[in-house]
């Protein structure tokens, strides 16, 4: 790999979200001033790999979710949001300013789960493929 396209992917869906989600905080760092419910920006991916159009980067990319609220219904309302943003025609994940384009893509997966401690978590997992167009 010549570049790696983590921080871009990262920023280009932090962006997007924080332009379509106004009441739940979106951020890569949780500290104890964050107030429930979040999504964290988590594990970015990429490896290298070749097709027909050269050499390309598949990329995961997972949200984390988390809520105080006793039941999934918070957690999967959120995750629901995120999907109909990132399922919207309109919906570009824009990586051109770091010399980066999306080729393909969308959701992979999701998962929800009782934390031990309170409420509940998600896992939304999004996976793109991306060229360096430097």
């Amino acid at each position: 790999m010549r570049r790696l396209p983590n921080n871009a992917l990262a920023s280009a869906i932090y962006r997007l979200l924080s332009a379509h989600i106004q009441n739940t905080p979106i951020t890569d760092h949780v500290d104890d001033s964050i107030a429930l419910p979040y999504i964290v920006i988590g594990n970015v991916t990429s490896n290298e790999t070749r097709e027909k159009a050269g050499k390309v980067l598949r990329c995961t990319l997972e949200l984390h979710i988390f809520s105080d609220y006793r039941g999934k219904a918070e957690v999967d309302s959120i995750g629901e949001t995120i999907c109909d943003v990132l399922n919207d025609d309109s919906t570009i994940i824009d990586m051109a300013a770091d010399h980066w384009e999306v080729v393909d893509g969308g959701i992979d997966s999701y998962e929800t789960y009782e934390e031990d401690m309170y409420g509940y978590g998600g896992t939304l997992t999004i996976k793109v493929t991306v060229q360096d167009i430097t």
